[in-house]
């Protein structure tokens, strides 16, 4: 079997452009797992709010997506992590570096002490919960 890294980084944040922002080391590996064509899988879990900013109100300029190819997938349906997971590796160790995105729903707030409730409602927490989000 060919030798592959994943790397995995939770994104409390909107999405990768904010975590590039955020985390140098995210970045500069990023960029160079590109440059050196790298079979490398990065996996953003992106549950579309940062600690209080929801993701239509982020900024994406620092958007990565140009230079590393991505595949989004529904990270509340198990065989669609499973399948996009299983063809991203085939690819990984072919043609380099590709992110995963896992858009998720946070159902509770992002700390201890942060409820969840100052930039949502509680009905978009139930409304998420009914429709199996």
């Amino acid at each position: 079997m060919a030798n592959i890294c994943v790397c995995v980084f939770v994104c409390l944040c909107v999405c990768v452009c904010v975590c590039v922002c955020v985390f140098m080391q995210f970045s500069e590996t990023y960029n160079l797992a590109k440059l050196w064509n790298i079979p490398i899988i990065f996996v953003c879990e992106n549950n579309g709010y940062g600690m209080g900013t929801s993701v239509d109100r982020a900024a994406d300029y620092n958007t990565r997506r140009d230079y590393v190819p991505s595949i989004w997938v529904d990270g509340m349906e198990v065989l669609a992590i499973r399948e996009a997971t299983r063809s991203t590796w085939r690819n990984a160790v072919k043609q380099g570096p590709i992110l995963l995105e896992y858009a998720i729903y946070r159902y509770r707030g992002h700390s201890m002490s942060d409820p969840g409730t100052s930039y949502r409602t509680r009905e978009e927490i139930e409304e998420a919960r009914e429709k199996g989000i």
